[in-house]
This record gives C-alpha cells, structure tokens and sequence, in this order.
C-alpha cells in the first residue's frame, strides 16, 4: 500500500477501528502518567512547602540561640564590669552594635563579631574575634572607660583595716548607732 492508498483506508470504518486499536493504549497509558505526574507535582508541592516551614523554623531557632548567647555573654561582661548605674546603657548600646553569627565547634556554639563590628579592634590577619574577645578589648578602649568600675586595689600600697564589722560587739554598735543618731 502507498501512503495515499493507506490514508484512504484509514478513513474506512475498518481502517479508523484498526488505528483507534493501535491508539487506545498509547492513551491510556498517556493518561496514566498525566495522572502519575499531577500526583507527583502535588507531593512536591507539600514537601516544599514542609521544606520551607522546617527552613523558617530551624532560622528562628538559630536567632534564637544566637540572641541568647550574644545576651549571655553581654549580660556576664557588664555584671562583671560595668558600674551598676551605667549597667543598661552599657548593655543597650554594646547590644545594638554587635552583629555576631554564632560558630559551632562539635557541640560548643560561640558567638562571633563580624569584621565591620569588630574592626577597630582586629588585629591585622583575623577575620572575626569571639564576642567574649571583643568584649575584653572594648573595655581598654577610651569610650569603655566611662562605663567600667575601677580596678580593685587598696589604693598606694596601704594594706587598709584589718577589723571587720563582725568584730564588734554588741555594745560598740549600739553605740556608734546612738553617735549617728539611728535607732538601735
């Protein structure tokens, strides 16, 4: 048969029911894998979106740990460090300046300061500094000096009084009591 008498065949009842013959299965097996891939695309939809989810998750609980470190390690440094009075002003604006990614060494985290927070006080071949070594070097600076208690010293050279409070009797404090005009 040549192409035009095959085409003229087709068109025949016989000819149309022998090509559907041959058609349905690719059809069906075509609409199988239509279904197959809308399944599919379904399920990667939600597991993208369970992907995203978990993603916003796990970067809130990283800010978590994050904030929580870098409050951890400012709060410890001005208990330590800071006049009681300056405390939340301390804390305030050393808080607001720092921009730190926490480093994980094992299970050990560590929050680090970025360059640009830290450059004034890098040395010249580091990248970064640990908080807590920002923290030790911002308090040689000028501007910490109005923030920081005094060294603990007993002034020049003198070893101050050996009596304590406990060392008095009754009796003594009584008295010093009256000679300050307090209620005994």
């Amino acid at each position: 048969m040549d192409p035009k008498e095959l085409e003229s065949w087709i068109e025949t009842n016989e000819g149309a029911a022998w090509l559907n013959g041959l058609k349905a299965p690719l059809l069906a097996k075509r609409d199988e894998l239509l279904a197959k891939n809308r399944e599919l695309s379904e399920r990667l939809t939600e597991a993208t979106q369970k992907v995203n989810d978990t993603s916003g998750l796990l970067q809130a609980e990283r800010d978590a740990i994050r904030s929580t470190l870098v409050n951890r390690e400012i709060d410890g440094f001005v208990s330590r460090n800071v006049v009681p009075t300056m405390s939340e002003v301390a804390r305030t604006m050393l808080s607001s300046r720092i921009d730190a990614e926490v480093k994980a060494d094992g299970q050990h985290r560590e929050p680090h300061v970025s360059k640009e927070t830290a450059k004034d006080f890098l040395l010249e071949n580091e990248e970064s500094i640990s908080l807590r070594e920002y923290l030790t070097r911002w308090s040689s600076s000028e501007e910490a000096k109005n923030f920081l208690l005094a060294p603990h010293n007993s002034g020049g050279g003198a070893r101050g009084s050996s009596t304590t409070f406990r060392e008095f009797d009754d009796a003594d404090v009584s008295e010093f009591r009256k000679a300050m005009g307090l209620k005994d």
